[in-house]
C-alpha cells in the first residue's frame, strides 16, 4: 500500500485494520477463488478504481505509520507521562 499499488488480501490477522474493503483495497476470503479472480480482473480493467484504491491505501499507511505520525504519538506519550508525574507530586 505504501508503494501506491492497489491491494487484494484476505481478512486475516491485523490486515482488516489497514485494508478497508472498497476504500483502500479489496478483502477477499481465502475460500472465495472466483471472487479473487473477479477482483483481480476488476482492478486490471478499471484503471480509475485502481488509482483511487492505491492512493487511498498510501494515504492510510502514511497517516498511520509515517515517521511524523510516530513522532506525534511519542510526544503525546511523553506529555502524558509528565502530567502524571506532576499530578503525583502535587498529591504528595
Amino acid at each position: 500500500m505504501i508503494l501506491e499499488y492497489p491491494v487484494i488480501s484476505t481478512p486475516v490477522g491485523g490486515i482488516p485494520a489497514l485494508l478497508v474493503h472498497d476504500e483502500t483495497g479489496f478483502l477477499v476470503l481465502a475460500e472465495a477463488g472466483q471472487l479473487l479472480a473477479q477482483s483481480v480482473e476488476q482492478l486490471m480493467l478499471d484503471k480509475a478504481l485502481s488509482t483511487v484504491l492505491a492512493a487511498n491505501g498510501r494515504r492510510c499507511m502514511y497517516e498511520k505509520f509515517s515517521t511524523n505520525r510516530r513522532m506525534v504519538l511519542v510526544g503525546e506519550a511523553f506529555e502524558w507521562e509528565l502530567s502524571e508525574n506532576e499530578n503525583e507530586k502535587a498529591a504528595n
